[in-house]
């Protein structure tokens, strides 16, 4: 007795919904891990993944831990004006153009320093005031004074900077939120 086992044209054999079980396993990893795979844990793995993704000029990997429009308007009330919103359509405008920039003068970038002196963490309570807007919402802030190292054109700086970064939820990602 033989048992007929399907192949593809380049020899192995065929399991039939094999794809789509790997594709929807790896989408719940993505959706459980908070931002498309993206370690987003703790400020730092973000401030880390934001660094990686300038350094190799991936503008995916960038976008991945920006929070969404949707979800800064769930959770902050900016009325007409809605400025973090907008700010961050800007930004999302401006990214593939800055990307593009910074491939062409050969810029690297690393991260030297995380959380130097004035570094803050708070919470935002449902009513307090964020960038003009009003949280409807609990929101975790962090701010970190960081010293990243810029080779730009041949060129080396290193610059003391402040970013922030948001979690929504209390066991959720942190999002980057410079921009």
């Amino acid at each position: 007795m033989s048992v007929f086992v399907a192949r593809r044209p380049h020899g192995r054999p065929a399991t039939p919904g094999l794809g789509k079980r790997l594709a929807l396993g790896m989408a719940a990893v993505a959706l459980l891990s908070g931002c498309r795979g993206e370690p987003t844990a703790t400020p730092r793995s973000v401030a880390e993944t934001v660094v990686a993704a300038l350094d190799k000029g991936d503008v995916a990997r960038f976008l991945a831990v920006l929070p969404t429009e949707d979800r800064l308007g769930e959770v902050f009330d900016c009325g007409r004006a809605d400025t973090l919103r907008a700010a961050l359509r800007r930004r999302l405008d401006d990214v593939p153009a800055e990307f593009e920039a910074r491939k062409r003068a050969n810029f690297r970038v690393r991260l030297i320093a995380f959380d130097g002196a004035g570094s803050e963490s708070v919470e935002l309570a449902p009513g307090d005031v964020f960038h003009g807007c009003t949280a409807r919402v609990a929101v975790a802030v962090h701010r970190s004074r960081v010293t990243v190292s810029r080779t730009r054109g041949g060129r080396l700086e290193e610059t003391d900077e402040t970013w922030t970064f948001l979690q929504f939820d209390p066991e959720g990602p942190w999002s980057y939120g410079k921009y």
